[in-house]
């Protein structure tokens, strides 16, 4: 490839994954941070790392964790409605992180990002920057970067003698944008960047919401050369010196789960004339069999004579570990107009990169393949709860049973045989509301599918009855603690989660006590009281509820349940281990298993 060609090839974090040489990417999303954090408040984001204070710290470093950066978009990033956004110039992002060590070798990091942008008024004199709230996408990213950047070693682990006593400062820095514009503050407000001094605990160069009638600083020049080699564009004319363009933006999803594709509609219709002839171009969202035939007639369409290829790449991520598993895939599924074909150089090239078997199919299978496992998935939760309700009617125990299910080679030891409270998250349920209309349309009895969307509506009445005949039924005005908000573990996410739903139901009849290791604000009007830990939300309460898999929560606190005035504990995910776990005195309920009092 020469000089003046370059590729747009984005990995998990918005680095080059593919061909070698200066990339210039343009960033429809921020790939798989757009996947990690959902669309919800996110004021900080709390991670506890087994690594050492210095070994974090200059981790962050490494991933110029401080820098100021352009923001490409702003839509799927910030708390802001559309209309919000149109009005809204030139973004750019800064990462204020705050790291404490929690012990030899365990240390908290706390991110919060500070998005900034130029809102430019009719009346000159009331332009001015505005900061716009980060819905959590971009501090999740930076603490799944981080997770991999340990986990892979690449911190430098023979840190001299004098880095210790360097762990609690820090060093005066200059944050540097990834884009340095030749255009001057008047005609293109910068954002103004500061190091904090030494002796201070927060990393966090200010990002600048100058006074109107100060001058704009000009951002300081790249401090890396890894900085100094990527240019970020939120101009689609950028993409005319791109061999190969992955769109991989989420879909949101409506409250009854349907998806909305017009935002990925919106972003590949102002790309298309852009694209440079011979190129590619990769959808990686989840769209419906059908889509990305219908995209590749419109590329055809508008632009005839351009040769653009068109492929699909089935996205199969996971919230909690959405990054290791797009650097360590099981296989990558391909969708072409033609398999047979070999796939386009620079492509293909990318994706041998992974390590892991490539499997082309035409664009309808691969489509279908993405659903196809989600629809396994949640037929094995439901598998799991009916059982597990089997269990509990005639003596059995269902933790007896899964190692037996595990150790055959037709169900497996990573099976999605786990009782809960039903799939939540609304990926699951989006792809089985996909497969229902689309099995309608076409004429497919979809009882299957109804009878799986059913069940997991009716698995929360599983919680309601164990609190109405142990708990509300017994006490006035009981108070509840609560561990876990999150949909699930090793992320902040609460979209449809059960929680949530479960201390909604709770309001007016019991005072709730919530604590979640990373979910500190979960939305307006939550009839509960956060609090700190596990341990404050337990005193004086009638009934513990688990319902957020965190591996915390798998063992009872060190004094056990004294505190609370009635000690029962209902599991509602099947964390906590009683074998294990010392119970005196305590009514443990759990899914799948008789009463243990």
């Amino acid at each position: 490839m020469s000089a003046r060609r370059q590729s747009c090839f984005e990995g998990s974090s918005g680095r080059a994954v593919a061909a070698p040489g200066r990339l210039l990417l343009f960033l429809f999303v921020l790939l798989i941070s757009a996947n990690l954090a959902g669309a919800q408040d996110a004021d900080s984001t709390d991670r506890v790392y087994k690594h050492r204070k210095v070994e974090v710290e200059e981790a962050l470093q490494a991933l110029n964790a401080y820098a100021t950066n352009r923001l490409p978009v702003l839509e799927g990033f910030v708390n802001a409605n559309a209309s919000t956004i149109a009005k809204l110039e030139n973004p750019h992002y800064q990462l204020r992180v705050e790291i404490e060590s929690q012990g030899p070798n365990q240390t908290l990091v706390s991110i919060v990002a500070k998005i900034t942008a130029w809102s430019a008024a009719e009346d000159a004199a009331r332009s001015q920057y505005v900061v716009i709230p980060s819905n959590g996408r971009l501090e999740q990213d930076m603490l799944d970067r981080l997770s991999v950047f340990l986990e892979k070693g690449n911190v430098e682990r023979s840190v001299d003698r004098n880095s210790e006593g360097r762990a609690g400062s820090t060093t005066n820095r200059s944050a540097a944008p990834v884009e340095d514009s030749a255009a001057s503050p008047a005609s293109s407000p910068g954002v103004a960047a500061s190091g904090k001094g030494a002796g201070s605990s927060s990393h966090s160069p200010s990002v600048g919401a100058p006074p109107a009638e100060s001058p704009v600083d000009r951002p300081s020049a790249p401090t890396s050369s890894s900085s100094a080699s990527r240019v970020n564009s939120a101009d689609p004319s950028a993409l005319a010196t791109c061999d190969l363009v992955v769109v991989s933006r989420d879909i949101p999803t409506d409250t009854e789960n349907g998806s909305d594709p017009a935002v990925v509609e919106r972003l590949i219709e102002a790309a298309i004339p852009h694209l440079r002839p011979g190129s590619t171009l990769v959808l990686m969202s989840q769209v419906s069999p059908g889509a990305t035939r219908a995209l590749a007639e419109r590329v055809q369409s508008l632009r005839p004579d351009a040769g653009i290829a068109v492929y699909y790449w089935v996205e199969t991520l996971i919230f909690g570990s959405a990054v290791e598993r797009f650097l360590k895939p099981e296989r990558i599924i391909v969708g072409a107009a033609d398999p047979a074909r070999p796939l386009p150089v620079t492509l293909d090239a990318g994706l041998r990169r992974f390590g892991c078997p490539i499997l082309p199919m035409v664009y309808e299978s691969a489509e279908l393949t993405k659903t196809a496992i989600n629809l396994y998935l949640f037929g094995a939760v439901t598998y799991a709860n009916t059982l597990a309700d089997l269990c509990e009617a005639v003596g059995a125990n269902w933790s007896e049973m899964v190692p037996a299910l595990r150790l055959d080679r037709r169900i497996g030891p990573a099976a999605y045989i786990r009782p809960s409270l039903g799939v939540a998250g609304g990926n699951l349920e989006r792809d089985l509301v996909t497969l229902r209309g689309l099995g309608q349309r076409h004429g497919v009895d979809v009882a299957y599918v109804d009878t799986l969307l059913a069940h997991n509506a009716r698995r929360y009445r599983w919680v309601q009855r164990q609190l109405e005949g142990r708990v509300l039924d017994r006490t006035g005005r009981p108070v509840v603690a609560v561990w876990g908000l999150a949909y699930k573990k090793n992320t902040h996410s609460t979209k449809n989660s059960m929680a949530l739903r479960v201390i909604e139901n709770l309001r007016g009849r019991a005072e709730v006590r919530a604590y979640d290791p990373l979910v500190k604000q979960p939305g307006a009007d939550v009839p509960a009281t956060l609090v700190e830990s596990r341990d404050a939300a337990l005193v004086g309460a009638d009934c513990l509820l688990i319902l957020t898999d965190w591996d915390e929560f798998a063992t009872p606190p060190d004094a056990g349940f004294r505190s609370m005035r009635r000690p029962v504990v209902i599991d509602c995910v099947g964390v906590m281990d009683p074998r294990r776990a010392a119970l005196p005195g305590v009514e443990y309920i759990t899914m799948g298993r008789a009463v243990r009092a």
